[in-house]
Parts: C-alpha cells; structure tokens; sequence
C-alpha cells in the first residue's frame, strides 16, 4: 500500500511484488484482507476537502463503499462481514454485514485513532495519538496505561496475552493481555519502525519506516 499513490503492492508470490490500480486519488493509510476475494482499503483526501473513503475488492476490483467528511486511517477484518475502520476525534466504523452499511461509533475519547487489530468481535485493539490505547472487550472500550505519548502508527497481536504495537520509534510496546499496562520492549536496532505484525507469539515481523519490503 502506498500513502498518496492511486496503487497497491500486492499479490507476494516470494519474488516479485506487481501494482494493482485502486481506482482512487485520496491517500490510502490502511488495508486488510480475509481472503483472495474479500479486502477493504481505507483513507482520506486532503483537498479540497477531507472526505474519507472505503474501498472493498471482490477479487477482481475495487468499489468504494463508504464516503464522508471523516478520515479514516486504518483498518481490521476478522472475516468477509466483520470489519473495523478507524478515524479522527476518537471515531470508529463498524460493519457486520460486509460493508453493506456501516455505523460510527463513538469511544469516548477525542484523539485521532491511526491504527486497529482484532483477533475477534471480543478482542480488539485501538492505537492513536498521544499514546492512545484502548481495548474492546465486547462490551465497551477500555483506556490502556501505555506510558508514553507518541503515536501509534501499527498494533498486532497473536493471542491475547501477546499483543505489540510500534509508535515509530526503535522501540517496541508489549502487552501481557492481563492488566491495562504496556511495557516497552527494546528492538535492539536503531530503525524506526512504522509496522509490526505476528504470526504467533514467537514470530514478530516489524517495517521500518525508511526501508523497503
């Protein structure tokens, strides 16, 4: 995914990575996919306004779903109904249907959100500005104590007692899952790191924010 650029990176075949027009000119911040068939890419356009919009790909192209004066900065699905957009002023948009419709919701706190992951409609979580934290429980949102004030740019999790997020610095948040504190968790190198993801709990991959993939 490339910030204000009309195309993806996609399609990892182990060598090559081949571009795939997104049929839209606003900035593209956030993508996630379920399957070969079933994707949503967000963002946001800066003038002449600052509509956000989301696209969704059934496998051969990409349709907008949504558009309204929000931007819209990142994206989680657990399946092809389930997903969770994040916004500006605290804001999150939710489907349950495929992106058919979808509902703002508001968490009680009024701080750009800038990055999601969920492990399921019980378990997700919300990074943003000023070190901004919060939990879904399925319930309601809870603020988490993460001890710094930057913010954050990627969160991933493998269960839920192991969960990461990256704020764009070399070091890198941990969360136990057990209590509503993060610690901080020295990379070893001095990269900026602006992505993290996990395959289990122990195997973490983060990006940096001045190299390529």
């Amino acid at each position: 995914l490339e910030f204000r650029r009309v195309l993806f990176r996609s399609f990892y075949d182990g060598t090559n990575w081949e571009r795939q027009e997104s049929g839209t000119v606003d900035n593209l911040t956030g993508v996630a996919a379920v399957s070969t068939n079933r994707a949503w890419a967000v963002g946001y356009r800066t003038s002449p306004d600052s509509d956000g919009i989301i696209r969704v790909y059934d496998g051969s192209t990409w349709q907008t779903q949504y558009q309204d004066n929000i931007k819209l900065f990142g994206v989680a699905a657990i399946d092809a109904d389930h997903a969770w957009v994040v916004a500006d002023h605290g804001r999150v948009l939710t489907t349950g249907d495929g992106g058919t419709t979808w509902t703002i919701e508001d968490t009680g706190i009024d701080v750009d959100l800038t990055c999601v992951f969920a492990l399921d409609a019980n378990h997700m979580w919300v990074g943003g500005a000023g070190g901004t934290i919060l939990f879904w429980n399925g319930t309601e949102w809870k603020p988490q104590n993460t001890y710094t004030t930057t913010t954050f740019s990627a969160i991933t999790a493998a269960d839920i007692h192991h969960i990461w997020a990256v704020d764009g610095t070399d070091t890198v948040k941990f969360s136990d899952g057990e209590d509503a504190n993060w610690s901080s968790q020295p990379s070893g190198i001095t990269k900026n790191f602006g992505g993290i993801s996990a395959y289990d709990k122990d195997k973490i991959g983060r990006a940096s924010c001045r190299e390529r993939v």
